[in-house]
C-alpha cells in the first residue's frame, strides 16, 4: 500500500489516525479496543461514523468509514494526488455525467488527472475547458490515457488523447 505523506500532512491526519481507518475498512473490529481517542477525532473529521447495531455490539464494533473516509483512504494511496488533481477529478466526473457520458472507475480517473497534472503541468482550467469541448463518447479516463494495451507498464503522453488536444490549443 502507497502512502502520500504531503496528503496526510495537508488534510491534518496522522498515521495512526490513517491506520485506524484502515483497521475499520478492513472490519478489524478488535483491534480498535483502546483507541477512542483517535476514533472521537476521527469522527469529528467526518472520517468515521457509528451505526446503531446490536445491544450485543461493544461501541467500537459499531465503527463504520463515511463516505467522505472511504474516498480519503483512496486518494491516499495515489502518490501524485493533490487537492488541485482531487478537485478536477470531481469537476470533470460532474460534466461526464451531466452530459450523460460513461465516466468509470473514480479512483482510476484521479491517477491519470493526477499523473496527467504532474507529468504537464497544464491549468485545470484549461483541462476543463477542452474536456468540456470533446464530443466522443468515452469512459472518461480512456479520454485522459488510453494504453495501446495490456501489457504497458508506464503511461506516455503520447497515448493521452487529451494531451493531443491540449497541444492543439
Amino acid at each position: 500500500m502507497y502512502i502520500n505523506f504531503d496528503l496526510l500532512k495537508k488534510k491534518e491526519i496522522t498515521t495512526t489516525q490513517l491506520l485506524v481507518l484502515q483497521i475499520i475498512k478492513q472490519k478489524e473490529y478488535e483491534r480498535l479496543e483502546g483507541l477512542g481517542n483517535i476514533m472521537n477525532k476521527l469522527f469529528k473529521k467526518g472520517l468515521v461514523m457509528v451505526i446503531k447495531g446490536s445491544k450485543k455490539q461493544l461501541s467500537y464494533e459499531k465503527a463504520r468509514l463515511t463516505k467522505t473516509g472511504k474516498e480519503f483512504l483512496n486518494q491516499v494511496e495515489v502518490p501524485e494526488v493533490t487537492e488541485e488533481a482531487i478537485k478536477l477529478t470531481d469537476d470533470l466526473r460532474n460534466l461526464w455525467i451531466d452530459e450523460g457520458k460513461e465516466v468509470g472507475s473514480q479512483l482510476k480517473i484521479l491517477k491519470l488527472v493526477s499523473w496527467y497534472l504532474s507529468e504537464t503541468g497544464h491549468n485545470p482550467a484549461d483541462i476543463y475547458e477542452t474536456v468540456a469541448d470533446v464530443s466522443k463518447d468515452w469512459f472518461l479516463h480512456n479520454l485522459i490515457f488510453k494504453a495501446p494495451n495490456y501489457h504497458v507498464t508506464r503511461k506516455d503522453l503520447s497515448e493521452s488523447y487529451l494531451y493531443s488536444l491540449m497541444l492543439k490549443d
